[in-house]
């Protein structure tokens, strides 16, 4: 059985509810260290959820894994019946192909979209996440935001040199990263994680779910109502997968714990919002996909005012052509992606 991203990724869709909708203010807190804050949210999930979990923190990330022992996966049949199969095919623009990688200056993008024959077919029943894994995801976004409530919002550790008169950037990502480090040292040291990665896990069957999110969207989602349609395309959903290594393991230790920068978060969420874009979006993408997939990029870098980048890169797979679109004209072009002057240097291998 095969579960699309659509009908799993929708119970992702009030996520940015779970707050605005329970009926209850955060109160807020006296300031708490990080490593109190994250004591806190273990506390919250055991003692007031009954669910332990396995975390592993590192300086900008935090890992949450819970092992779950039943399927967080259920199938319900379709309120009407099955549709007969359909012999006549459907012409419809997607995905075959997308990856985005930090090289260290660049985002470099591969991708193959293009037009794909579809013939409708009804199985007369869908695949949805289980009322209790909601409620466990709930119970960890609800936990994560309350144990680091008293935490101001602090800019990326890569940007945060904006901070201090008379520092300098570097243009190499990795040097200015170091760079940015240091003045870390003695900008500010009670620092909470920005990125937090929520690991499900059904150790019975062996599959497990993955959610990756930032923290400022997080609090703002719990208290403005007009962004949920924005958070639903940066709160990053991997699409479900097995593992026979997964099954029996309560402590996580087939997941690949790591520090997660700010460049490899930014290239998750380009993914995640150019499929939102081919699969879940009220408004079809256009027949241009490098403007589709500019306007993702320039849209993620934007929100997160991330600028230690000189350009992004496109390698269409289906032609052999790359595209190379630099920092600046990403940014100019923002708006107007398919007007005609955009300024982009084109090679064919």
């Amino acid at each position: 059985m095969t579960l699309k991203p659509k009908q799993f990724i929708l119970t992702l869709c009030g996520l940015g509810l779970f707050m605005s909708l329970s009926g209850c203010e955060v109160p807020a807190p006296k300031a708490l260290t990080p490593s109190e804050a994250h004591h806190k949210l273990v506390s919250i999930l055991k003692e007031e959820n009954g669910i332990n979990v396995v975390t592993k923190e590192f300086k900008n990330a935090l890992w949450i894994y819970l092992p779950l022992e039943e399927s967080f996966l259920q199938l319900k049949a379709n309120t009407k019946p099955a549709a007969a199969p359909s012999s006549t095919p459907e012409s419809k623009t997607t995905v075959h192909f997308l990856d985005v990688e930090f090289n260290g200056q660049d985002f470099v993008i591969r991708y193959d979209i293009g037009p794909a024959k579809k013939y409708a077919k009804d199985p007369g029943y869908q695949s949805l996440a289980s009322e209790a894994f909601q409620t466990n995801q709930r119970y960890i976004l609800t936990a994560i935001s309350r144990a680091y409530a008293s935490f101001e919002e602090i800019p990326d550790e890569d940007r945060l040199a904006e901070r201090v008169e008379g520092d300098i950037d570097f243009l190499d990502h990795a040097k200015n990263a170091d760079h940015k480090r240091m003045v870390h040292s003695y900008v500010k040291t009670d620092r909470a994680p920005n990125i937090f990665v929520i690991v499900m896990a059904d150790i019975e069957n062996g599959i497990e779910s993955r959610i990756f999110l930032h923290l400022k969207d997080l609090r703002r989602a719990a208290t403005d109502a007009t962004f949920h349609e924005e958070y639903a395309k940066r709160v990053i959903s991997d699409h479900p997968f097995g593992d026979p290594a997964i099954v029996g393991d309560q402590a996580g230790a087939h997941v690949d714990f790591h520090e997660i920068t700010i460049p490899e978060f930014l290239a998750k969420q380009i993914v995640f919002r150019v499929n939102f874009k081919y699969t879940r979006s009220a408004f079809p993408p256009s027949d241009d996909s490098v403007a589709e997939i500019l306007k993702a990029a320039a849209t993620t870098v934007a929100s997160y005012d991330f600028k230690e980048f000189s350009a992004v890169e496109l390698q269409d797979l289906s032609n052999g052509a790359v595209e190379t679109v630099e920092r600046k004209e990403l940014a100019r072009h923002s708006e107007t992606f398919s007007s005609p002057g955009r300024l982009i240097r084109i090679e064919f291998k």
